[in-house]
């Protein structure tokens, strides 16, 4: 039988002890080696996806796990790309890696689902002001990153 993967507060609490860890050692990013550099912002923009999954699942009560299922209801689905189109904005991340933050999904998918996010936005008011509160609690909780 097969391990099951570490919950994302676990991978984080690791992430931030080799953080940590680092600074004690008084590395600056000019003096590290490029790769690592690389996995610094790939970090950031995980902990970006997992801010905006948190503040997208907050807004419609869902748990942050339905966000990776393969559930294709309307309180899943909707919920799901708002966070998709939310993860483009905030990230450097491209469509393919979105879609693995996601369920593993086609990079065509989160292409969808940012369409659908702008069309829905242009023409509903309520979901306009939805996405509008969710990128001002997204600005806040990454600030930091």
């Amino acid at each position: 039988m097969t391990q099951p993967s570490p919950t994302w507060p676990t991978v984080w609490d690791a992430v931030n002890k080799l953080k940590d860890e680092v600074d004690n050692l008084r590395l600056t990013v000019a003096t590290m080696n490029p790769d690592f550099r690389a996995v610094c912002v790939v970090d950031d923009n995980l902990k970006k996806v997992y801010e905006i999954k948190r503040a997208v699942c907050d807004a419609f009560n869902l748990r942050e796990h339905s966000m990776t299922q393969r559930r294709k209801t309307e309180e899943m689905v909707w919920p799901r790309q708002i966070a998709m189109a939310l993860t483009r904005e905030s990230t450097t991340m491209t469509l393919t890696a979105i879609g693995k933050c996601f369920g593993n999904r086609d990079h065509g998918t989160v292409l969808h689902a940012i369409e659908r996010v702008k069309e829905r936005e242009a023409v509903e008011e309520k979901s306009r002001k939805i996405i509008e509160n969710l990128r001002a609690i997204i600005a806040v909780t990454t600030k930091e990153l």
